[in-house]
């Protein structure tokens, strides 16, 4: 972690820690609009891309924060969004702007003029839509896809295994003025759900040691037959499985933040597919530990798990990103993946696997 990414992680957590202190996990959970203006004064809700200090570490640290309280806010996102407007060289208004990229889904012009874009479509599974003052989202135009910032005005709410608002927005021959239709050199798609899913891995990260410290204490406070179940061979089996699948995690997500730009897509794709190899090993070790009393509505370990589980399909699930990998890594040429992941190498670069991406 940088000095920065440092800082912004422990102030987060010292004012979740304390708001959770006062309130209860389960408030902290859901959406709670003073806590999300107090994250607001304090510069949260608006990290800079465009400030020299600001890199991909700095949003990755926010979002390893927000897992780690399960921290029902959409503060991922609006970095998400942020990011998508910086590289699009979009300029948003104030107000919550989340990204419409996690499923793919691309909007449809139905008209083009000097003034704007008349589009439609549908966008599913858009995070915290029904908070939103924009979206963001692409579009199919001649000149090829481009970013656009549009009012979601007809909303269908819906949520996630965890109960985070994935909400669909309908959008229905709707004009998009010419100063919200960004640049035809800005990010693609596929690189804003790369990045997507950097971050949704690095959430899980943040939930995944949380989870760990919940399992270590608990094994060593729960007594049966008169000692700790942490004595016993089979719980000390689970609480190493759960330690391995978060420290796989985070290191996957460190190796992302460190990993050369052109080759970031690479292992942001790399960081999903760890991701969802290693959250289901996690959750199943958690509540062999816990029991049932780790699935009631009063205990923390089920806002957790449960993030896990919806966050490893969010920005692509294992399957696509997993296929993703072997098309750009698998060919008859190919040197080895290690010289693919540790550039140059002139079959790799004459297939244009590099990705230049501004992130």
């Amino acid at each position: 972690m940088s000095d920065l990414s440092r800082e912004l992680f422990t102030a987060l957590n010292d004012i979740v820690t304390a708001r959770a202190a006062r309130d209860g996990h389960e408030a902290i959970a859901t959406w709670s609009p003073d806590l999300w203006s107090t994250l607001d004064d304090q510069g949260y809700t608006s990290i800079d891309p465009d400030e020299p200090e600001v890199g991909l570490a700095e949003f990755c640290a926010v979002a390893t924060a927000v897992g780690t309280h399960a921290l029902g806010l959409p503060l991922v996102e609006a970095g998400l969004a942020a990011w998508l407007a910086s590289a699009a060289d979009l300029k948003l208004p104030a107000g919550l702007v989340v990204p419409a990229v996690s499923t793919g889904d691309v909007l449809t012009v139905v008209e083009q003029d000097d003034d704007g874009l008349v589009v439609e479509g549908t966008l599913r599974r858009v995070p915290w839509a029904r908070h939103a003052e924009l979206v963001l989202a692409f579009v199919e135009t001649e000149s090829g896809r481009r970013l656009v910032a549009l009012e979601p005005l007809d909303v269908t709410e819906g949520a996630n295994v965890a109960g985070e608002p994935r909400d669909t927005v309908t959008v229905e021959r709707q004009r998009v003025g010419a100063a919200q239709v960004g640049s035809t050199e800005g990010v693609d798609l596929r690189e804003a759900r790369a990045r997507g899913a950097l971050l949704r891995a690095a959430a899980a990260a943040g939930a995944m040691d949380t989870i760990a410290e919940l399992v270590v204490e608990y094994a060593g406070q729960r007594h049966q037959f008169g000692q700790p179940i942490g004595a016993f061979q089979a719980i000390q089996q689970h609480v190493v499985t759960v330690a391995q699948a978060a420290a796989a995690t985070r290191a996957a997500v460190e190796s992302t933040v460190a990993a050369a730009p052109d080759h970031r897509v690479l292992a942001a794709a790399s960081a999903k597919v760890t991701l969802g190899i290693q959250a289901g090993r996690l959750a199943r070790s958690a509540h062999q530990v816990f029991g049932a009393i780790g699935a009631t509505e009063e205990h923390r370990l089920h806002l957790l798990t449960r993030r896990l589980w919806s966050w490893q399909d969010e920005y692509g699930t294992q399957h696509e990103w997993s296929h993703f990998l072997g098309e750009r890594l698998v060919f008859p040429e190919a040197p080895g993946l290690w010289e693919v992941l540790t550039p140059p190498h002139p079959a790799v670069t004459a297939r244009g696997v590099g990705e230049s991406a501004p992130w």
